[in-house]
């Protein structure tokens, strides 16, 4: 004869084992989908070719970030500041050759971008090409004089390195920039 209570201690088990299982597994996926950004760096703002250009710029980035799964895109919305210029972005994070971007806005819709920030590990280091204006609506970055600003680094040489890194290579035409 078969024991009734033997068969609801095995379900109880099952059932046990399946709330801790997905437990966990919400914990997993809340720890690795978004986070909340709130850092602040020192870096520096220097010229590409100039080495007598250099100087010490603070950056700030607040804001959630969500990162996607499964071919979905990452998302950030928060605010990106430079010394004064306050960038608001709510939107997917752009990506060229597996390196991530946001193009940063002055004002909302505007269609003159600012520069473009480079990042990688949500922020842990970041690349800015900043664009000057050509005319009376044109922004564009040239690799050859070209400004960039590299944070967290505290010279020159620590920027250029992160710039290096976190620029891809068709903006940089394949070359290191100095």
């Amino acid at each position: 004869m078969l024991n009734f209570t033997s068969y609801i201690n095995q379900d109880k088990k099952r059932l046990i084992i399946f709330v801790v299982a997905l437990i966990i597994t919400i914990g997993i996926f809340r720890a690795f989908t978004f986070r909340n950004i709130d850092y602040k760096y020192s870096g520096v703002r220097y010229q590409v070719g100039n080495s007598g250009y250099e100087e010490p710029v603070n950056i700030e980035i607040k804001g959630k970030y969500t990162i996607g799964f499964f071919s979905s895109f990452d998302k950030f919305d928060g605010k990106i500041i430079i010394e004064d210029k306050v960038f608001d972005y709510s939107d997917f994070i752009q990506e060229v050759d597996n390196y991530k971007k946001i193009p940063l806005t002055l004002k909302s819709g505007d269609k003159s971008i600012y520069g473009d920030l480079f990042y990688n590990n949500v922020f842990k280091q970041v690349t800015i090409s900043i664009r000057d204006q050509e005319g009376s609506s044109q922004y564009s970055w040239s690799n050859k004089d070209g400004i960039l600003i590299s944070a967290p680094c505290k010279n020159r040489e620590q920027a250029v390195e992160i710039s290096n890194i976190l620029i891809p290579k068709k903006y940089r035409n394949s070359n290191n920039l100095e």
